[in-house]
């Protein structure tokens, strides 16, 4: 009787084992888009801001789409946002390197900027990033009372497949009157 029971209690580990890679395959799910580089949701940048025009402001996110495929942008949330939401999003190009050291400043600039320097550019819902392509995601954010805090913005998206993936910001926004 031993033989069977140490042969039911190896099949349900095995079986138990296989469940949990698949349930966190696909809880992570982040895609070929990256955001920052990231997948978590969880920022690691903190960027606190006091309130730009309409009681806003912007922030840029890095978006690179790592796959061999195009992928198109679905949707733009925040993630943890506590009296924050999200006004607006495009996709701006990256501009290229600075001759003179190689920098590149990525646009929009974070803070509180005008909301004008969105104009002009695509909305990111709808944008397909080529396989390959790196993108600047400019987000206007508007607080609704202060101090408002928003822990990540993720970006969903969907391949030539329509499999469905979200990536997550490195970047917490916090708007308050005075930063420390």
């Amino acid at each position: 009787m031993a033989p069977v029971l140490v042969r039911s209690v190896s099949l349900v580990l095995v079986a138990v084992g296989l469940l949990a890679t698949t349930a966190c395959a696909g809880v992570l799910r982040a895609g070929p888009l990256l955001t920052d580089g990231r997948t978590a949701d969880t920022g690691t940048n903190q960027l606190c801001t006091p309130p730009g025009p309409g009681n806003g402001a912007m922030v840029g996110v890095h978006v690179e789409n790592a796959g061999r495929e195009p992928v198109v942008i679905t949707d733009v949330s925040l993630s943890g946002a506590e009296s924050m939401e999200l006004a607006e999003a495009v996709l701006i190009p990256i501009p290229p390197p600075d001759p003179r050291d190689g920098s590149i400043t990525m646009p929009p600039p974070n803070g509180a900027a005008d909301p004008s320097v969105l104009d002009g550019y695509p909305a990111a819902v709808g944008a397909t990033v080529q396989a390959g392509g790196e993108r600047s995601l400019g987000v206007r954010l508007r607080a609704h009372d202060l101090p408002a805090t928003v822990r990540s913005i993720g970006v969903e998206h969907e391949d030539e497949l329509n499999q469905r993936f979200t990536s997550y910001s490195s970047t917490s926004v916090t708007i308050r009157h005075r930063c420390f």
